[in-house]
């Protein structure tokens, strides 16, 4: 895990690997982002492996930032990441559109603010079944 620079400011690089083994540190990494930054840009292009665990805690991670209507956005996601995440029916949870750090035609990015849209809940009211683990 890294930062980089992009024109939103720094952005935090996921390693190649998101799984299980590394939740841990990768919650504790995500929680000083979300209590540091007003404007977080997550860049997941470099995602060659990811697990469900990994998948279910970045979706809480950009849950916990769009309740504190904290500017969220994706710098990049790789194909893996974006059909286990359309496997598993988290892409609109983890907001991978709406969320997508777009390049103009100057070649400027432009960052999607958060969308509030309405989430279905389940039947324990929790929006798409996901515990709160921030």
């Amino acid at each position: 895990m890294q930062e980089a620079t992009t024109q939103q400011g720094e952005a935090f690089s996921l390693d190649q690997r998101v799984a299980i083994q590394d939740v841990a540190e990768l919650k504790a990494r995500l929680s000083e982002l979300r209590d540091d930054k007003e404007h977080i840009v997550i860049g997941a292009s470099a995602v060659e492996s990811i697990d469900t665990a990994g998948l279910q805690l970045l979706a809480a991670f950009v849950r916990s930032c769009e309740d504190r209507e904290q500017v969220f956005n994706w710098s990049g996601t790789s194909d893996v990441m974006r059909e286990k995440a359309e496997l598993l029916g988290l892409s609109d949870t983890l907001g991978l559109e709406r969320h997508a750090v777009a390049a103009d035609d100057s070649g400027e990015e432009k960052g999607n603010e958060n969308n509030n849209e309405t989430e279905t809940e389940n039947e324990d009211g929790d929006a798409d079944g996901l515990l709160p683990v921030f």
